[in-house]
């Protein structure tokens, strides 16, 4: 569980999934909360840990990841 100054908790665990919030996207699951900046790169970064074939579309070499 990871719990911000703000008062927001997010829970890390179970498998990958998609979070938004007022200020983005995340993928979080797994021990990890990982900042994206569309859904459509949450379910390309998903698809690519979860070992499921990857969007044709959607070249995640390309992403630009935010820092947080």
């Amino acid at each position: 569980m990871l719990r911000f100054s703000d008062g927001v908790n997010i829970d890390t665990s179970g498998p990958l999934r998609t979070l938004t919030l007022p200020d983005g996207h995340y993928v979080v699951g797994q021990g990890m909360l990982i900042p994206v900046g569309s859904l459509e790169e949450a379910r390309a970064i998903i698809s690519q840990k979860s070992g499921s074939p990857r969007d044709p579309e959607v070249d995640l070499d390309q992403i630009k990841f935010r820092t947080i």
